[in-house]
């Protein structure tokens, strides 16, 4: 060995130069390049939006191991409707940069826009862990884990959300839903006023605390909450700067559509429509304005003009669950529930996720007299969206016309725990020689 070589200094220092090289080589052949999630060719999209996805392409070319890039062309996937792509670019961020709170806190909220409750949870509890102070995360924390019947997490979160935005009343509104939902409706109202006293235009709150008085006797203060939320036209947003960071993404038709979609959240449906009216005019087929069209129609009661642009949306997306199962709706507002049936199952089909197809299904089938096959799509929906009290009472009413009394009454019981002022449950469970709970 050559002199130099039997130094122990040396030896070392040339050891770590080797280890590190090797770990170096390690690190890259781990962080291959991840295959970068791009549209169909064969996609026809507004020229900005297609601009837009180009440039965050290309961005992600010039350093394809960089987490943020890929995070970046999500941000522009989601803002112009392109959610699967979106979520695989989120998923690859959160691979390549997992301490970057954005991407896990957008997959989750992904997650509970697809009914995936377990799988939200986990997500808003590691974005937490991320960013203890990120507020927001813990509203939608609590209202996971309120959909799980987690409800001492769920209250823990909420009040987590109050010390840290003590100014805002969406951690009240969730403390209010579990009291009710736990009939203690003196500390609902307790809550639910507080909430109001620090915004009183949210409309929700007016609407919980009109209810919650009922259910106390105080019929002239749920008049005067129900008063309010008649003159409160407007939907309100809980602040959060990574999703008002996302929705700044929205390019050409989709700004457009993410517009009219908050105003169609809010009740405002004379300006929604304007919005989708002015989308169309530019793009006729467009089917997201074809489908929330015709539910501002429906929510108008404009049931021919619903069903008339419907038909038009399913003809444009044959595949799009949205459209069938508001179609359904129209047709069971109308009595036709023969046609109901055939778009509620194509929703439910198309769609295995919305609970609204197989609601409407399981709607149609009984409206048919047919209350054994209504069973299995109204399980269905409650599986999917287990604290849905129409169709909790749908399905009592099967029960009932089967002449299954214990099962029935397990239904009613449910809708009572979600809705405790249910006056039709409540009337139904006296019927059946039940006291109701309060």
């Amino acid at each position: 060995m050559p002199a130099l070589l039997r130094q122990p200094a040396i030896v070392v220092a040339l050891g770590i130069l080797l280890l590190a090289v090797l770990t170096s080589g390690l690190i890259l052949f781990l962080k291959r390049q991840p295959a970068v999630p791009t549209l169909d060719l064969a996609t026809e999209i507004d020229p900005g939006v297609a601009r837009a996805i180009e440039d965050a392409v290309a961005r992600v070319g010039e350093d394809p191991l960089d987490g943020r890039r890929y995070g970046e062309l999500g941000l522009v996937y989601s803002a112009n409707e392109f959610f699967d792509l979106a979520r695989q670019c989120y998923e690859i961020a959160d691979s390549l940069d997992p301490g970057t709170l954005d991407w896990t806190y957008l997959l989750a909220i992904m997650a509970a826009e697809r009914g995936k409750t377990g799988e939200a949870t986990r997500g808003f509890q590691k974005a937490i862990r991320l960013d203890p102070d990120y507020a927001p995360a813990y509203v939608h924390l609590g209202d996971a884990l309120r959909s799980l019947g987690e409800l001492d997490g769920a209250g823990a979160a909420y009040v987590q959300y109050n010390r840290l935005m003590p100014g805002r009343p969406w951690g009240w509104i969730g403390l209010g839903k579990i009291a009710r939902r736990q009939v203690r409706f003196d500390d609902a109202v307790r809550h639910l006023e507080r909430a109001f006293e620090l915004e009183p235009r949210y409309k929700q709150t007016s609407y919980l605390l009109a209810v919650t008085y009922r259910a106390l006797g105080r019929n002239d203060d749920a008049a005067r909450q129900l008063g309010h939320f008649d003159t409160r036209p407007e939907t309100m947003a809980m602040q959060d700067p990574i999703v008002e960071k996302l929705r700044g993404r929205a390019t050409g038709k989709y700004g457009l559509l993410n517009q009219a979609k908050v105003l169609l959240d809010g009740g405002r449906l004379e300006r929604a429509e304007a919005l989708y009216r002015k989308v169309l005019r530019g793009h006729p087929g467009e089917y997201a304005a074809l489908s929330n069209l015709g539910l501002v129609y429906l929510r108008q009661r404009r049931h021919e003009e619903a069903e008339a642009v419907l038909l038009e949306a399913v003809a444009a997306q044959p595949t799009g669950a949205h459209a069938r199962a508001t179609l359904s709706r129209v047709y069971l507002d109308t009595h036709r529930p023969e046609e109901a049936e055939v778009h509620a199952g194509s929703a439910a089909e198309h769609d295995p996720l919305s609970y609204r197809g197989h609601y409407y299904l399981g709607c149609a089938l009984a409206g048919q007299q047919r209350p054994q096959e209504a069973l299995e799509p109204l399980r269905r929906a409650l599986e999917i969206a287990p604290d849905f009290p129409h169709a909790h009472y749908t399905l009592a009413l099967c029960h009932l016309v089967l002449e299954q009394h214990d099962k029935a009454v397990a239904e009613l019981k449910e809708v009572l725990r979600i809705v405790p002022d249910h006056a039709e449950a409540r009337a139904r469970l006296k019927q059946l020689g039940e006291e109701p709970t309060r």
